[in-house]
């Protein structure tokens, strides 16, 4: 299945996206904020902190870091009470043995967050998935890395591109690659060089994941890329990016080959 959800031609309410009903559809479906950090709106860093009680003082990451982290844990408990239509308060989110974010109480939806630099980005779906964002700009998206993270086969697709579009391609391949270990629950366990994710059907240690699939997002913030994974059969994504108090949807589009995307690829 084509997983696909319709731009609209202007902002959305952001209160009004919060309390959008049907969060428990007929049809299996997978949602993503892409959320700015910002200090005020109905999902600014103020408010996060008054539904999540404050900051926890132990925590001891760098400002940014922590600010992010409150920011994505709110937005999840936000779009989970949006997707199961009821309050925000009574919502829990715990971690599982792998540390990867459950609805405490609720085996049926799958959970994942990420975040960098501005923006973070949540996702609940009723199938397996996982999300990543990342700077289109990050001065570590070299050849060391693409040759430490990528496929034999990724590499060559991106030694065919001009030399300027190939640090955007990399961090898209990575960007993808994350959103896959995400879903598959692995962490570490496999290699980021063993996950071939240059087409939208990920390839494993040689291998295909059932149904799982992988798409980019577009229309989503300047200068990063977002991807996401999930079990595309019967599912559809809605996504949306959202900025103080507006929202807008993004198209979610499987993933096609880096040299068929050229130009695309410049960010």
């Amino acid at each position: 299945m084509v997983v696909s959800t319709r731009v609209k031609s202007g902002p959305l309410d952001v209160v009004t996206l919060m309390r959008a009903p049907g969060a428990m559809a007929r049809r299996a479906s997978t949602d993503v904020w892409v959320v700015k950090v910002t200090e005020e709106g109905p999902l600014g860093l103020r408010a996060a902190r008054v539904l999540l009680g404050g900051v926890d003082r132990s925590d001891r990451r760098r400002g940014d870091d922590r600010d992010r982290s409150l920011l994505a844990h709110a937005a999840l408990v936000r779009l989970l009470a949006t997707r199961t239509d009821t309050d925000a308060a009574p919502v829990v989110i715990d971690h599982d043995e792998a540390g990867r974010p459950i609805v405490a109480g609720n085996d049926r939806l799958m959970l994942a967050v990420a975040h960098s630099g501005e923006f973070v980005a949540c996702t609940v779906s009723t199938r397996r998935v996982g999300v990543d964002i990342e700077r289109s700009d990050r001065v570590e998206a070299d050849h060391d890395l693409a040759r430490r993270v990528c496929t034999a086969h990724e590499r060559r697709q991106l030694e065919r591109l001009p030399a300027p579009l190939r640090r955007t391609a990399l961090i898209r391949l990575w960007t993808r690659k994350e959103a896959v270990v995400k879903a598959l629950g692995v962490g570490l366990a496999i290699a980021p060089g063993h996950v071939d994710v240059s087409r939208d059907r990920p390839i494993v240690e040689g291998a295909g994941v059932g149904a799982l699939r992988v798409c980019d997002l577009a229309g989503g913030p300047e200068g990063y890329a977002v991807a996401v994974a999930t079990e595309t059969r019967r599912t559809r994504v809605r996504a949306h990016l959202i900025v103080a108090d507006a929202a807008w949807s993004m198209s979610a589009r499987a993933t096609a080959s880096l040299l068929r995307a050229g130009p695309s690829w410049s960010g």
